[in-house]
């Protein structure tokens, strides 16, 4: 019983110190998963365009920013579109909005 548990120990500590490599240099440095950021909006009409704005300031290539409103009265996307800076992935933005009873 001792002598399982010792080997179990090392095996453990080798697994745990040793380097794992999964792919190639190239392929990891390639590995871009996509990846989707969820902002919440509850009374945020004060700072939602630059919080939307920090989040697409990311320079990661497979961002997607999905703001999710819930329609409370007085709220910012009931009211207006956020003026966010045109550029080049500004379809990385989607706004789900509940409507207001």
């Amino acid at each position: 019983m001792t002598g399982r548990l010792i080997s179990v120990g090392v095996l453990a500590i080798y697994d745990r110190v040793r380097a794992h490599v999964y792919g190639t240099p190239e392929q990891i440095a390639a590995y871009h998963p996509r990846v989707a950021v969820l902002i919440p909006a509850y009374n945020e009409e004060k700072v939602i365009e630059r919080t939307i704005q920090g989040a697409l300031d990311s320079d990661y290539p497979n961002l997607r920013v999905i703001v999710i409103d819930d329609g409370f009265q007085g709220s910012y996307f009931g009211n207006r579109p956020p003026r966010l800076r045109r550029r080049r992935g500004r379809r990385r933005v989607l706004i789900l909005t509940k409507p207001t009873r």
